[in-house]
This record gives C-alpha cells, structure tokens and sequence, in this order.
C-alpha cells in the first residue's frame, strides 16, 4: 500500500542533490557502564537485529511512478534488510576525536539510497578512552531533527543497569504523540482519507515557500 507523502516533506527530495544534501545526522557519545566495554553495547544491538522487529516508519521508503501521478509517496520496503541500514564501524589508532570527527565526515557527506529507507545507524567502537558511539543519519523527509532525537531517547536509560530498552526502530507499544510526531499516525488504519486532505490544504500554503526554494537553489544558497 502506497501513502501520500507531505508537500513539505517531498520538497526535502526535490530539493537534494549531490552538493545540497537533505538529510540529518546526530552523534551520541557513550560511557560503559562500571564493568563494561564496547562489547556491551555491541552485545544489545546484536540482541536487537537478532529480532528484526522494526516499526513501519523504518521500514518506509520513499517512490515516485506514474501510479502516484509523479508524486512522492511512502510504501514498505519488500527487500527491507535491517543489518543494511544499522552498520558497525571501528575507528583507526588512536581512536581519538579526531579520527571520529573524520570517520563522522565521511559518513554524512554521502546521500542516503533512494532505493532502500532513508536512514541508516552506525555503532562506532575503538574510542581510546572506552567510550562508544552511535551516530544517525537520516533524511528531513523521513522525520526531522528533533522527532529523530525523540525516537532515539526511547531507547536509552541513565540506570546502568537496565537491558531491556528497546531498539530505536522497535514498534511503540501503543500510539502517542512522539508516535504521532515523525509521520508513523498514517500506519493506523482509516486515516488515508486525511491524509490526503492534508496535502491538499498544505500545497495552497506551500506556494510561496517552493518559490523561496527553488531561488535559493539556483542561486546556490
């Protein structure tokens, strides 16, 4: 089944290309617990792929044929892969700031496949000082900074000694506003029909912010 995408939200895929790339990343840092290491972490996401329970707003990918008239849409992935999209990544000696801040560099400065969900996640190990990190990356037109922010805090905990947080792109339990927030409200069923007036009424509105767009981007601003 095919969704209609946002106005807005498609103008991030109109928008992009190779030097004005439109997606988000974000980094956190992260301290072993007393005892631990790297392999702790790494333990959880591998517990959490070995289940390959992932909530539809992952699994989504963005299309665009002459059934939807031209138009971006949402539909499932049907080769959805979830080892693809959350990948393992150790950084070379010495494994300070500066060999994260380039690895970091190099990940965010390549477009996400249209082909597959625009998102991906990266356990980075090999931190010199015990530390791990995760970094995110995913499209504007997927969810923004902050609904992003918002899915990955679900999935952490400040008591050291609790292991069963779920993984970011697990299912939510139950519909709530964060729920809401970053799209995945059109997974319920019957809101289609909303949907769709929703794009109507937004297109009247998005006019003069297409125009503003489009300037900036031929004039290379």
């Amino acid at each position: 089944m095919r969704l209609p995408m946002a106005p807005t939200d498609s103008m991030f895929l109109l928008g992009e290309s190779r030097e004005h790339p439109m997606h988000v990343g974000g980094l956190i840092l992260l301290q072993p617990p007393p005892g631990g290491d790297a392999r702790t972490l790494r333990t959880l996401f591998d517990a959490a792929l070995a289940r390959d329970d992932v909530a539809s707003l992952w699994r989504r990918r963005a299309v665009r044929s002459l059934t939807t008239f031209g138009m971006w849409a949402w539909e499932d992935d049907p080769h959805f892969d979830l080892e693809y999209h959350v990948r393992r990544d150790a950084l070379p000696q010495p494994g300070g700031n500066a060999e994260l801040r380039a690895l970091v560099s190099r990940l965010h400065s390549t477009l996400l496949d249209r082909s597959r969900p625009l998102w991906e996640m990266h356990l980075i190990e090999g931190l010199a000082d015990g530390r791990y990190a995760i970094y995110t990356k995913i499209h504007h037109a997927l969810a923004d900074g902050v609904g992003a922010m918002r899915l990955l805090h679900r999935a952490l905990s400040a008591d050291p000694d609790r292991t069963d947080m779920p993984a970011p792109w697990s299912p939510f339990p139950s519909p709530d506003p964060v729920h809401s927030a970053v799209g995945t409200a059109l997974d319920l069923p019957g809101v289609t029909v909303r949907a769709v007036r929703g794009v109507i009424g937004e297109t009247v509105g998005m006019v003069p912010a297409v125009v503003g767009t489009v300037d900036r981007a031929l004039r290379g601003r």
